[in-house]
């Protein structure tokens, strides 16, 4: 007898936290049922919609399920309208019932109906079927006069006015190659350099020097780098000791 009481008890306190925590969305829930219910039991459902605010999103959503169960294509398309220049953005709401319309309309006019999901699923149809045992059409070697190093570099002398996309190896093969640079680019090209190793790096400082008027020896970072045979070919070669 205890333990059925005890069980009693502990049942009753179970239902009464469940209301406890459901409690504070009791209001809500009656809220946002409330009216499904009256429309949808409603006799008289046009009566019902008189209860919806003007303008708000129930207001239209109601009305186009209402004109779209009797059928009445022209109030619904008028209040479609309204709803799109009111809300023009995409609307959940109102694309359920253009989902509905479109499914509703399948027996009148299937072809709509059909382009309608295939835009709104965005259904395609050009798959090509795949043949077993098919041998593949691809190439088995790359087009060396497209990927050649000097399809590269042409490219980058082109379209790279600071050659950022050059390595240090690069940039040495434009000097010991005696690649023919504008004075812009043989300018990048030793500010860029790190290394004095390079064949003809004396020819090309004496050149940048002497391509604008207030340049000196010791504006950038190579001239600081060369070696001591290249600073004397330097002072044999260029009028720097005067």
């Amino acid at each position: 007898m205890l333990a059925a009481s005890s069980t009693s008890t502990h049942s009753t306190a179970m239902k009464s936290l469940a209301l406890a925590l459901l409690f504070p969305f009791a209001a809500l829930a009656d809220n946002e049922i409330g009216f499904i219910e009256r429309f949808a039991l409603a006799a008289d459902r046009e009566k019902a919609l008189g209860e919806l605010v003007p303008g708000s999103e129930e207001y239209y959503f109601f009305h186009a399920l209402h004109f779209q169960n009797v059928r009445d294509t022209a109030q619904l398309n008028d209040i479609l309208n309204q709803w799109r220049k009111r809300t023009p953005n995409e609307n959940s709401q109102r694309r359920i019932i253009e989902n509905r319309e479109a499914i509703v309309n399948y027996e009148r006019d299937p072809q709509a109906t059909l382009k309608y999901l295939i835009e709104r699923l965005g259904i395609r149809h050009d798959h090509q079927q795949e043949v077993r045992d098919k041998k593949p059409d691809l190439p088995t070697q790359l087009d060396q006069a497209r990927i050649a190093r000097e399809v590269f570099l042409n490219d980058a002398l082109k379209n790279d006015r600071s050659l950022q996309s050059l390595s240090q190896e690069a940039l040495a093969a434009l000097i010991r190659d005696q690649v023919p640079l504008t004075p812009d680019q043989r300018r990048s090209v030793l500010q860029k350099l790190q290394r004095p190793d390079v064949p003809n790096l004396v020819q090309a400082i004496i050149a940048d020097l002497q391509a604008e008027k207030g340049r000196g020896f010791g504006d950038l970072p190579i001239h600081r780098a060369l070696l001591p045979e290249q600073l004397d070919e330097l002072l044999q070669t260029s009028d720097l000791s005067n």
